[in-house]
């Protein structure tokens, strides 16, 4: 019994001492892990205020890009989008420098009380303050003189060489905060150790693997900001290429438009001196004292001039696009019409040719025709023009010549058959 009792005294220590240690482990985790998560909590939000921070300085150049850019533009429509553009970046970025300063808890930011941090956030606060009132001055005129141009550009670098400095104590406090978190994770481990000494050497080595494995994290975020840093530095000079490569591409267009006014300028002459020429031609072919028309291959009438409404009878709405075999009769020639269309659609010129035709009212003239070709400026035979002077009377006269040859001699022939009538009887 007594045995037992001495027994149970030790288990009944050991069992307090365990349950204290345990709660001492306990305590000592939970206080840890308190740290840990301030620690995580103070790192993460300092993380996205140097995010921020480098969206503040993108913003800035941004917003002076477009200042130029309005400035340079000559049309309303894009200096219009331009100011659109400077007008929502500057809304975000004062929400954006809102938050770094004063926190915000959308974005789960909490302000940082660092003496020194604090003292860069009111050298920045002027030059921001300049920055802002200049864009509102180029949004309210919507113009920027030079001396304006050269102080935005001077504030510009100034607001980026403050916000670079911001950055760098934003860094300098997170190595601080990482050896201060060292320390303490120091202390807890040697206190932890010395619990599991008592407890056991192998009792909280998960934890610690876990302490470790956070530690890495947190260097794993402290690389992926630099990252980011420089991924931000890369597309800020992808903006100004971009920005030469639009100035470039504005350039061109500029020489285009040029191009073009001129091509415009001289196809308008060639169109009035076009329009000059077709007024020419209709005039001199409604005028001219010849009976001319103008058909395609196929024998349909385009144009009909004055003097074969004179000639012919017909009016020209009367024969428009009407074959020119209904309209110029000819006698016993049937098909004459669409032979001399497709010698002359194959490049020859047929002159002097006689027809008789008949008009309508019933009279037969003779008409000495000539169709040529009507060639384009390539050459390309578009269609035939016909002539036709009337040659009646000539016509006449010649069958009235020849008719008084023809008994002239039949004359001669019955003067000579009478004369060697004579020449026999006086033999």
């Amino acid at each position: 019994m007594r045995t037992e009792e001495q027994e149970t005294v030790p288990r009944k220590g050991l069992k307090y001492f365990y349950l204290v240690a345990l709660l001492g482990l306990a305590l000592l985790s939970f206080g840890r892990l308190a740290f840990l998560q301030r620690s995580i909590a103070d790192q993460t939000s300092a993380t996205k205020i140097v995010n921020l921070a480098g969206r503040q300085r993108f913003l800035c150049t941004y917003m002076c890009l477009c200042v130029i850019e309005m400035e340079n533009s000559s049309a309303a429509p894009e200096k219009a989008r331009w100011r659109e553009s400077l007008l929502a970046a500057l809304t975000q970025w004062n929400s954006a420098h809102r938050a770094i300063r004063a926190g915000d808890d959308s974005l789960e930011i909490v302000p940082d009380p660092h003496p020194a941090i604090q003292r860069l956030f009111s050298q920045i606060a002027p030059i921001k303050s300049k920055l802002e009132n200049t864009f509102q001055a180029v949004l309210a005129s919507g113009k920027l003189d030079e001396a304006s141009k050269s102080n935005l550009l001077a504030e510009r670098r100034a607001f980026v060489a403050s916000l670079d400095r911001l950055n760098e104590e934003f860094d300098a406090n997170f190595l601080e905060s990482v050896q201060n978190l060292s320390w303490q994770q120091y202390f807890f481990f040697a206190v932890t150790l010395l619990v599991l000494i008592v407890e056991g050497l192998f009792v909280f080595r998960p934890a610690v693997e876990k302490t470790e494995q956070i530690i890495q994290e947190l260097a794993r975020s402290r690389a992926e900001v630099k990252k980011q840093n420089i991924e931000l530095q890369i597309q800020k000079g992808e903006l100004e290429c971009q920005r030469a490569e639009a100035i470039e591409r504005n350039q061109v267009l500029e020489q285009q438009n040029k191009q073009l006014d001129i091509l415009r300028q001289e196809l308008e002459t060639a169109i009035n001196i076009l329009g000059i020429s077709s007024k020419r031609f209709q005039e001199l072919f409604q005028n001219v004292p010849v009976a001319c028309f103008s058909c395609d291959r196929h024998g349909h009438i385009y144009e009909w001039n004055r003097s074969c409404e004179d000639l012919f009878g017909y009016k020209a709405y009367e024969v428009l696009e009407k074959p020119v075999s209904e309209i110029v009769l000819t006698s016993n020639t049937e098909g004459q019409n669409e032979q001399v269309l497709q010698r002359v659609f194959e490049g020859e010129s047929i002159a002097g040719l006689e027809r008789e035709v008949m008009l309508p009212n019933g009279n037969r003239r003779w008409l000495l025709t000539s169709t040529f070709p009507l060639r384009a400026p390539d050459d390309t035979i578009l269609g035939a023009i016909v002539s036709s002077v009337d040659i009646t009377e000539r016509k006449l006269f010649e069958q009235k010549v020849e008719a008084q040859m023809t008994t002239i001699h039949r004359y001669a022939n019955d003067l000579e058959e009478a004369n060697s009538k004579l020449e026999k009887l006086a033999a």
